[in-house]
């Protein structure tokens, strides 16, 4: 039917064509496979799979929301008073992400300030007075926080995406039956 050798073929689309085709078959079967799924399923269990996945969504949401970093819980200091709290022997360790500096003092409070790009004398005051000094990459994304952050989005979607499903074929169940013979309601005799 198709060429699958690609050096060979006399029309150069026909090798696209194949593989392209080839790639789609397993979503083409799927699709068959949903259509073969929601003819033999109970109305009431896809109500209830429908639920189910809204409370899903809402509970991934809120571990999201709830896990998301508060800024207002740790306090923002300006960098002279992180500098002074240094020279008092007052900070205990750092963590430094780029410019960003988040520190605990030596009674387990935390702070946050944004210091210089040019770092060097702070490190040096820091080394001085036995602070800790953390480095962490500002650009790290780990991915199972990337999955759950996507995680209520792509549920929210695909929800999206079953309920326009649902309501076209609900339209075109209404469109066949309004077309049936006999339920013409312009005409009171039949």
């Amino acid at each position: 039917m198709h060429n699958v050798n690609c050096e060979i073929s006399f029309y150069p689309l026909s090798c696209f064509r194949f593989w392209f085709r080839l790639a789609l078959w397993p979503l083409r079967t799927v699709r068959r496979k949903l259509r073969d799924w929601e003819v033999l399923v109970n109305p009431g269990v896809k109500a209830a799979v429908f639920w189910l996945v809204i409370l899903f969504s809402a509970f991934l949401l809120w571990q999201v929301v709830r896990n998301s970093p508060n800024q207002q819980t740790t306090p923002e200091i300006s960098y002279s008073e992180f500098l002074s709290q240094v020279e008092a022997g007052n900070v205990a360790r750092v963590t430094i992400a780029n410019s960003q500096v988040d520190g605990t003092y030596r009674d387990n409070r935390s702070f946050r300030v944004t210091a210089p790009t040019a770092q060097e004398g702070m490190l040096q005051t820091l080394r001085q007075k036995n602070v800790e000094v953390w480095f962490r990459d500002a650009a790290r994304g780990d991915w199972p926080s990337w999955l759950l952050n996507l995680a209520p989005l792509v549920l929210l979607a695909a929800l999206w995406f079953f309920m326009l499903r649902q309501m076209k074929s609900r339209q075109v169940q209404t469109q066949t039956d309004a077309m049936t013979p006999g339920s013409d309601s312009r005409w009171p005799g039949k």
